[in-house]
């Protein structure tokens, strides 16, 4: 193996589609896929209302309509901080009074920024369940036969270290890597399983094989404490349990785990020799962010995503881009341009 020489593949949520659309919703049909039980909530349809009104007939997804309500979770806290300067000038009427020159009633509205609150957090914690439901399923050989196995048998070969990148929270390359092993899943232990965080720490990252980062968490992945424990997909009934960065739109992470993968993943795309970006919209600006600071123009970039108008975060270097499915004859075409950044 050339430990000089290092492959990215980036799986979003695109490519967990190609597997099996029926099994790995996107963010549009993850919508379009709730329960009444969310539907049909009160404070759920006025978000819906509003977002129509904002975007007009196109589709809605469900990370666009977790921000706009974190959005509004975060005017209720701030309404209810008196540490804040919105919530200590409404408090005791300063606001009122400095403008209107008089008290009015603010009973009514704190009982109602309290109520809010409490019912945003229970409507998110329904909607971020449901990830269980519908990401928990193990994809058939068959179902990987099109794609992922092709591509990682080409991998194989070629002589480079190869680091496996996802946003997504399936299952999908652990079972694809369980037969292929060009990289690291981090599991450890046979009777109890444990994710071995420390292989994603700096000293760490020269180790021989590439890892599998998953940036955002995974279905079966439980904290106790400061382990990682490897588990069953189902929803243990407490999200501060799992670990897993829901739905929505992300920012910088603050859990250490969660910095040190983003923090592996700058590192590899600053190695890389090629960067192979799979079924990712590119919507999540802290990864855009590594992105345009990691990649030099040394780096071959490849962007496989049917999609139109994708708004791509490459100052460095022009991509190579391939609008079309991940399927056996896009993968040769991957494969291809890899062996071209590789020399070989």
């Amino acid at each position: 193996m050339n430990k000089n020489q290092t492959i990215v593949v980036f799986a979003g949520a695109g490519a967990s589609k190609a597997v099996a659309p029926e099994k790995y919703p996107t963010t549009v049909e993850f919508f379009e896929n709730l329960p009444d039980s969310i539907t049909k909530n009160e404070l759920f349809k006025q978000v819906v209302v509003f977002l129509k009104q904002d975007s007009g007939e196109g589709p809605i997804d469900i990370e666009l309509l977790l921000w706009r309500l974190s959005e509004l979770k975060e005017f209720c806290a701030l309404y209810q901080n008196h540490k804040s300067l919105p919530g200590w000038i409404i408090a005791g009427n300063r606001l009122s009074k400095s403008v209107l020159k008089k008290d009015i009633s603010l009973a009514e509205m704190t009982n109602l920024m309290n109520a809010s609150s409490s019912q945003i957090d229970l409507l998110v914690s329904k909607i971020n369940a449901r990830v269980y439901d519908l990401y928990g399923q193990l994809p058939d050989d068959e179902q990987l036969d099109n794609n992922w196995t092709p591509l990682l048998k080409g991998l194989v070969g070629l002589g480079a270290k190869i680091e496996l990148i996802t946003s997504n929270y399936d299952m999908i390359l652990e079972t694809a890597l369980d037969k292929i092993k060009v990289s690291d899943i981090g599991w450890r232990g046979s009777v109890v399983r444990k994710l071995d965080a420390s292989l994603w720490q700096k000293n760490k990252s020269k180790q021989e094989l590439g890892l599998l980062t998953k940036l955002h968490g995974s279905i079966n992945w439980t904290r106790n404490a400061e382990e990682i424990f490897v588990s069953d997909p189902m929803f243990k009934g407490d999200h501060d349990t799992h670990v897993i960065i829901y739905p929505g739109f992300k920012g910088r992470p603050v859990d250490a785990t969660f910095l040190s993968f983003h923090n592996h993943f700058a590192q590899a795309l600053s190695e890389a020799s090629a960067a192979i970006f799979i079924g990712f919209a590119f919507r999540d600006e802290y990864i855009n962010d590594i992105c345009e600071r990691s990649i030099t123009s040394q780096t071959k970039v490849g962007i496989l995503n049917p999609a139109k108008g994708l708004v791509m975060p490459f100052t460095n270097t022009t991509p190579k881009y391939w609008r079309t499915g991940f399927d056996e004859k896009s993968v040769q075409e991957i494969l291809k341009y890899i062996k071209s950044a590789l020399g070989v």
